[in-house]
């Protein structure tokens, strides 16, 4: 009888210690998931015409598209507005940046459409051009093997007109990527490691059985470790976005390092560090306290995304391989001076600087223009005579004369144009308007029925739950114990008993 209560004691502890491990698992994905929909909330709200460039436009379309919030109008206007781009640059996005197109396909891509044939142009064919592609750096192979790789894209071959040029293959893009690693590991666009660190990691992923691909990924998730602060994020210049990037890159590699005990600091884990940064509207601050920040917000959505198909075992957030393909293009609606309609941003001299609606102008304090890519944040830092790195001093490409000499044409031309088109551009606003609340609203009602159940959880039992249970278990393993000296002690009293009878 007393053996009987032993075991089921002993089964008991082991059912305890089953059932406390994920419990704060269990808590983060809920606060994950319940910052996942404040921030797709958020974008859906402010980006409902997504232009043609690297703040409210192919990243927050990538953003809401992978987590199946991108509303078919949204989606309409985000073709258009890279339609009417394409007409008036003849199909050159820039002559030197081509993380333009490499950012391009990667939205072309989550909504199912064909890079290579946007309504007879191609996007894709450009990153055909080593020569041209890595001119940026390892900023330009790292987006461009993204880019490929997305839609798991045969490399196209450089036009037969091309002179004095170098034919993209994976193999010199992975090449240039592992020749640019610093010493310590990591990669860096200055001597430091810096957010190019986890974004390098997230284009070699799909290569990691090979040995020196490996080895490199263990480095830089080494040293991604050791950067790791106290409060389980990284320095307060680097902001939201290196973190956002790491969580990214951790989730497409192995998700499990993101609880382990290398990016684990006092308790805190990127994730937890990552929150943070949340505002209560569902937007990211690049720095604590600083207000809302679209750049950031954009890509801290991607990250929570990037978390959340990797613990539901889904495709990595960059392996768009399972979007269904669609052929649908909606039909330019020209109207000159403006970007795809007449709800679209503006487009001062097509130089690409544009005024997102409802976000701020794309060359605000972030630093966006130049690679046009996320996540590079290096203080202090200037590189003169190169292409302009996003997150570097926060410039532009553009100066103060420039940008008012611009927005003067842009205002001039635009009064004459007013006067024959405001009539149908009013009428064309309400339905739309009418149309894309109706539609986001439903959307939002949807995504809320699907997340209830997890988010229906206490936030403060990711922070008790440990203790609860740790108490628990304490309890029953001290009973256990203590049982089982009281059991041995009862045996040793019959066993002297029994002797004692027995030479009586």
């Amino acid at each position: 009888m007393k053996k009987t209560i032993y075991r089921l004691l002993c089964v008991s502890l082991t059912i305890l210690l089953f059932l406390s491990v994920p419990v704060t698992g269990r808590a983060e994905e809920a606060d994950s998931v319940r910052a996942l929909n404040k921030a797709e909330e958020y974008l859906s709200s402010k980006i409902v015409d997504p232009v043609v460039g690297s703040v409210g436009g192919e990243w927050a379309v990538i953003a809401m598209a992978r987590e199946g919030r991108l509303t078919e109008s949204a989606r309409a206007e985000y073709l258009k507005n890279l339609q009417y781009v394409l007409e008036q640059k003849k199909g050159v996005l820039h002559p030197t940046k081509y993380t333009e197109y490499s950012r391009t396909v990667l939205a072309l891509t989550s909504i199912g459409t064909n890079p290579r044939n946007v309504n007879g142009y191609d996007v894709l064919t450009p990153l055909s051009d080593f020569t041209k592609v890595t001119k940026q750096g390892i900023n330009g192979a790292v987006y461009a093997l993204l880019a490929l790789d997305s839609g798991n894209y045969k490399v196209p071959k450089l036009p037969s007109n091309a002179t004095n040029k170098v034919q993209t293959t994976r193999e010199n893009l992975i090449e240039f990527i592992l020749n640019a690693e610093l010493a310590d590991g990591g990669w860096g666009l200055l001597d430091t490691p810096d957010d190019m660190t986890p974004m390098a990691i997230q284009c070699l992923v799909p290569y990691q059985k090979r040995k020196d691909v490996n080895a490199a990924i263990q480095r830089a998730i080494q040293r991604l470790s050791h950067m790791q602060e106290a409060d389980g994020g990284f320095s307060k210049q680097s902001g939201s976005e290196t973190i956002s990037q790491t969580i990214i890159a951790l989730s497409a590699y192995d998700v499990s390092l993101l609880t382990s005990e290398a990016f684990v600091k006092n308790g805190k884990t990127l994730i937890d560090a990552l929150l943070t940064y949340q505002n209560k509207n569902g937007s990211f601050s690049h720095i604590h306290g600083k207000g809302e920040d679209v750049m950031a917000t954009e890509q801290a959505t991607l990250a929570l995304c990037a978390y959340k198909r990797a613990i539901n075992h889904k495709n990595s957030l960059y392996d768009m391989t399972d979007v269904k393909e669609r052929t649908d293009i909606p039909e330019l609606e020209y109207i000159p001076g403006q970007q795809g309609n007449s709800n679209s941003a503006v487009i001062p001299g097509l130089n690409g600087e544009l005024t997102v609606q409802g976000t701020k102008p794309q060359s605000s304090g972030t630093g966006t223009s130049g690679t046009n890519m996320p996540g590079i944040n290096i203080p202090g830092a200037n590189i003169s005579g190169t292409n302009t790195l996003p997150g570097i001093n926060g410039t532009s490409g553009l100066s103060d004369a420039k940008k008012d000499t611009t927005k003067k044409k842009v205002d001039t031309g635009k009064k004459v144009e007013k006067e024959d088109t405001k009539t149908s551009t009013k009428e064309k606003e309400k339905t739309k308007k009418t149309g894309k609340k109706t539609e986001e609203l439903q959307k939002k009602n949807l995504n809320k029925k699907e997340s209830d159940k997890i988010i229906n959880q206490p936030r403060n039992k990711k922070s008790y739950a440990p203790i609860i249970w740790g108490s628990i278990i304490g309890t029953v393993v001290v009973a256990c114990i203590v049982t089982k000296i009281v059991l041995e002690v009862k045996r040793k009293k019959r066993r002297m008993r029994w002797r004692s009878n027995s030479k009586r």
